[in-house]
């Protein structure tokens, strides 16, 4: 499951609403499931089975690519902890709630931020001016 937290009274009644339908046909199998037990031992529809993302401290066979990815990442990371430049961060969408954000990260000078927004189509780098 998903939440937005700082948005929580903006999701309209209908979206919350067409989210418990889909989600409904499966709380009979979420309810009853047994965390003591594999993932193969239970008796799961294959839609919950296939949203399962971990199983006893394990991944599940369709997500064990995350671990790639983790892997992948703490290289990089450990390959940025060591540049000069510091930090590199990336923000998705320049609506009203990212200004306070990049606001934010720039406090540090070793973070540098690159701003996308297809809204208002531009890319921009922001470098911290002391």
């Amino acid at each position: 499951m998903c939440s937005i937290d700082n948005m929580p009274t903006q999701l309209p009644l209908e979206a919350t609403q067409s989210f418990g339908d889909l989600l409904n046909p499966y709380i009979e199998d979420i309810i009853k499931s047994d965390a003591t037990k594999s993932l193969e031992e239970e008796s799961f529809s294959p839609v919950v089975k296939g949203a399962c993302i971990t199983s006893n401290g394990q991944l599940t066979p369709n997500f064990e690519y995350i671990m790639e990815w983790r892997t992948k990442r703490a290289a990089v990371s450990s390959q940025i902890r060591r540049s000069p430049m510091g930090k590199h961060v990336l923000v998705l969408g320049a609506g009203f709630v990212s200004a306070p954000l990049v606001e934010l990260l720039t406090r540090d000078e070793k973070v540098h931020v690159t701003v996308a927004s297809e809204l208002q189509g531009f890319v921009d780098t922001i470098h911290l001016i002391s």
